[in-house]
């Protein structure tokens, strides 16, 4: 990995093919858009914004063509992702301030579904619509099996439908960048990434914010209560990190990061609230300079 990172690293042209063939690969159903995020990721982080639009610029090729073609689907959603992984990454490259271009990031997700309410203003019902005939087919094609009518839990669904598929998108964004932030860290200066990690910290204004936020959504405005899972988000990140940091202190405890994994996987609802939760509480405790086991 080390030295496929020096191979991209050393000419500009090395990963501008590398990137435009993983953007490509997925017209013929091999998902490789990932890949591409991750090197525009790679070479700002390392080389800065200047050198990441360039290869966002070789990116967007499939993209521009196929909407030339009047082709949308999964291109546009690629060319975004690594749009939003070069901000990102330029953030990173500028500031090298992870918690920064967390809140940012929360209060851009934010500010982007109260702008979404106002222009749609029958969003929610346009959520049910849609999410009724996709629990509909989804049952159909694989036989499941659900407590209540699909038009029943589309309604539960649908306030939230919004922020939900926005914190997954921006979490697998996010995820993607800390694969490039390693992947650089492992060329530059092995360590650097895990001892960054394990220091993110969200500040007290953002606390404030989000316990705004909070009154809001017990108060029923819809806006709010789409709005939440994006506030959360830097939350689960920073308790996350801690989680990190306090099985570095102790690697016994290991076990626990694990299970913390496999229950994200089964209970993310849970587990995003629990690591929010704990990030909250250190906002203003500060666990790691006082050391206080949870």
């Amino acid at each position: 990995m080390k030295k496929l990172g020096e191979f991209l690293l050393a000419k500009d042209v090395n990963a501008i093919v590398l990137a435009f063939l993983c953007a490509l690969l997925p017209v013929f159903s091999i998902p490789t858009g990932f890949v591409a995020a991750i090197v525009v990721g790679l070479v700002t982080v390392q080389k800065g914004p200047k050198s990441g639009l360039l290869l966002l610029a070789w990116v967007a090729l499939p993209t521009v063509a196929l909407l030339v073609l009047r082709q949308v689907g999964q291109f546009d959603i690629l060319f975004l992702r690594c749009i939003i992984m070069w901000i990102l990454a330029s953030l990173l490259y500028r500031y090298r301030a992870w918690r920064l271009l967390l809140e940012l990031m929360a209060y851009a997700g934010v500010t982007l579904i109260v702008i979404l309410h106002f222009c749609v203003p029958h969003l929610q019902q346009w959520w049910v619509t849609e999410l009724t005939t996709y629990i509909q087919q989804l049952t159909a094609a694989s036989h499941w099996k659900i407590a209540m009518k699909p038009a029943e839990f589309a309604q539960r669904l649908a306030p939230f439908a919004s922020g939900i598929i926005l914190f997954f998108f921006l979490g697998s964004v996010l995820l993607e960048l800390f694969v490039a932030r390693f992947w650089q860290s492992l060329i530059v200066s092995p360590g650097t990434f895990a001892k960054e990690f394990v220091m993110i910290r969200i500040n007290s204004f953002a606390a404030v914010f989000l316990c705004l936020l909070v009154t809001l959504v017990l108060l029923k405005i819809r806006i709010a209560e789409d709005a939440f899972a994006l506030a959360i988000l830097p939350f689960f990140i920073a308790g996350l990190s801690f989680l990190h940091f306090w099985v570095r202190q102790n690697s016994k405890l290991i076990v626990w990061l694990i299970l913390m994994y496999v229950a994200l996987f089964f209970l993310p609802a849970f587990v995003v609230s629990a690591l929010a939760f704990i990030a909250f509480i250190d906002t203003w405790r500060n666990f790691r300079k006082n050391k206080v086991s949870i």
